[in-house]
């Protein structure tokens, strides 16, 4: 149950849409479900996937991270992201 005036918490909000097989959120970064991060090369914000190991995959629009360890996708690689969050979620 939602308190009015409070901010939606994501397993109320999933739960509005059941069934379904996958659910692709923006922001929710403090819940616990698995995540892949979309690091924007010419910012300045520092990359959550240093430190949240919710992250499982990275999402680039340059190049690719050095020293890092996840699967770096580049954005226009839609097929390849897909086949990513399919293979990671357990549905292909």
């Amino acid at each position: 149950r939602q308190l009015s005036g409070s901010k939606p918490k994501l397993p109320y909000l999933i739960r509005q849409m059941t069934p379904v097989d996958i659910v692709i959120v923006e922001g929710f970064k403090a819940s616990d479900h698995k995540k892949v991060e979309v690091v924007n090369s010419i910012s300045d914000r520092q990359p959550l996937y240093e430190t949240d190991r919710t992250i499982c995959g990275i999402v680039i629009n340059r190049h690719q991270i050095q020293n890092a360890e996840l699967p770096q996708f580049e954005r226009n690689d839609v097929w390849e992201i897909c086949n990513f969050i399919e293979t990671t979620l357990g549905i292909k």
